[in-house]
């Protein structure tokens, strides 16, 4: 199916080239030429003859038949004549304003700088776009802020600040090309809300609250340790050391978190990377791929997903579609359960653990490494379907595999 994902992201990359419509005020303007010299003829827009599960895949997600298959091919091709015409139009430099983002004031000297303090504070809203935010936690009673301008073309007070019943707001105005950093030095335990467009926010170990609205953004964090925090990214990357709990809802984004006891995730078409994890607790219908090293329980709905897993120390279950798992390793009381749809299952299982396995699979099969015992004890084939159950392995059995599949087959080697 990805490949005709491809086709879609073509035909918007062409109107995208043709018709760029960004915000004034969220560019900054680099006055240039560029030779992108870019060989479209390393791109093939040639694919193979779909075999009967790619004409089901394409009826049941879009209703559609050979003839549709063809006319998009055509299409295709067309739509590749005007990426090279476009990209003919920037080698002779008819794009000489290139727009592009700019928001990292690394290793630049910031024109004008402001400090300023507050007391009796026990919550913490930021409003802020184009710019950074750090944030550090310390034993003061004092909210300590540092303002860094980096543009001459900054307002006289760009600025809001305003304090209501222990409440502090900072609110900026800073525009692409006049960007503003904030560094914070945060009372223990004093909640804090970023909502942040454009920029990065750095964090050392925090243990109070705090939530966060992130759009092109990046969070990096040490870790929480406080009550769970609620983290929302679009088109952005969250890296995390460590955290107790975890909210995070990304879409379109990099998350990457090395230890957590529990992450509740919404993943809309994320890369998602965590190393160490005890449950994982995928909210309403998750996309994306899922990187993950160990974990003891992971569960919930997904579509057009690819999860793998080298350690899988508990339980796993899952609905899915059009989605792919992959599992390593399992512990001797792994408990796997899974209902899918186009979703083929690759499993490997130690040499000293045995399990017992079901799978009731339609136009699919299981197939099991010769370097196991198998034992089956019902094995029923008749139009179409499959039904086999058994145990793995000589030792006692103690693992357990479920698996009902449409489409798909299971695979244990």
């Amino acid at each position: 199916m990805k490949k005709y994902i491809f086709i879609s992201l073509c035909c918007l990359i062409s109107t995208q080239l043709s018709a760029i419509n960004i915000p004034q005020d969220s560019i900054y303007i680099y006055k240039g030429k560029i030779d992108p010299n870019i060989d479209m003829s390393g791109f093939d827009f040639n694919f193979p003859d779909m075999d009967t599960s790619d004409l089901l895949a394409l009826r049941e997600k879009f209703g559609a038949n050979k003839a549709d298959i063809e006319d998009w091919k055509e299409s295709l091709k067309a739509t590749q004549k005007q990426i090279e015409e476009n990209f003919k139009d920037l080698k002779a430099d008819k794009w000489r304003d290139v727009r592009v983002y700019k928001f990292n004031q690394k290793n630049k000297t910031p024109k004008r700088t402001e400090t300023k303090s507050f007391s009796n504070i026990s919550e913490i809203d930021f409003r802020h776009q184009y710019g950074n935010i750090i944030v550090k936690e310390s034993k003061s009673k004092q909210v300590e802020l540092q303002i860094q301008y980096f543009s001459s073309r900054n307002q006289k007070n760009p600025v809001n600040i305003s304090t209501t019943k222990g409440q502090l707001t900072i609110d900026s105005k800073s525009t692409s090309g006049a960007e503003i950093d904030f560094i914070i030095n945060i009372p223990r335990n004093t909640k804090l809300n970023i909502n942040l467009r454009y920029g990065k926010v750095r964090m050392d170990e925090f243990h109070a609250p705090f939530s966060s609205n992130l759009s092109y953004s990046s969070l990096n964090a040490e870790g929480f340790s406080g009550v769970k925090p609620v983290i929302k990214d679009r088109y952005g990357k969250i890296t995390i050391g460590q955290a107790q709990d975890i909210d995070i809802d990304a879409s379109y984004s990099k998350v990457n978190i090395a230890k957590a006891n529990r992450i509740d995730l919404l993943s809309n078409y994320s890369d998602n990377v965590f190393s160490n994890v005890q449950n994982l607790v995928i909210k309403g219908t998750s996309s994306g791929d899922f990187k993950i090293g160990t974990i003891g329980n992971i569960s919930g709905n997904l579509n057009y997903a690819d999860i793998k897993i080298d350690n899988l120390n508990s339980d796993l279950t899952t609905k899915c579609n059009y989605s792919d798992i992959q599992i390593n390793s399992i512990s001797s009381n792994a408990n796997i359960n899974v209902n899918s749809n186009y979703s083929d299952i690759i499993l490997s299982i130690p040499a000293n653990i045995g399990a017992t396995f079901s799978v009731s699979l339609n136009h699919g099969d299981i197939n099991v490494s010769n370097k196991y015992s198998v034992k089956y004890t019902e094995h029923i084939e008749k139009a179409g379907s499959v039904i086999k159950k058994g145990q793995v392995g000589n030792k006692k059995a103690t693992a357990v595999i479920n698996v009902t599949s449409n489409y798909a087959d299971v695979k244990i080697r």
